[in-house]
């Protein structure tokens, strides 16, 4: 749990970089990819983390008498994969961060 708060104040750190390069005029290319990469990544713990604490429960969708947390964590698990490919696959980010961010040559 420890581990998931400090990596939640990591992502808004790095979001909170994004936020203020833009205000400044910069354009945050491989910043953006990174947050994205990071992001996209944590939601899939936090959601798997959660279906592990709920155990069984967590399956329940929402509507059933004893889903926990109306069952929003039950859809948040199914999406999360599918969310990292719909804001732009990870692959794609990381090779954004390695061109852009650090330089390094196309293969």
């Amino acid at each position: 749990m420890a581990e998931l708060a400090v990596a939640l104040e990591v992502g808004r750190n790095m979001s909170y970089m994004v936020v203020w390069k833009q205000s400044r005029g910069f354009v945050p290319d491989h910043e953006a990819a990174m947050v994205k990469v990071f992001g996209s990544e944590l939601w899939q713990r936090l959601a798997q983390v959660g279906m592990e604490l709920l155990g069984p429960y967590g399956m329940l969708e929402k509507g059933s008498g004893w889903a926990p947390l109306e069952g929003w964590l039950n859809h948040l698990y199914l999406r999360s994969v599918g969310n990292t490919i719909e804001m732009g696959t990870s692959e794609v980010q990381r090779n954004i961060v390695a061109l852009r961010g650090l330089g390094l040559p196309r293969e």
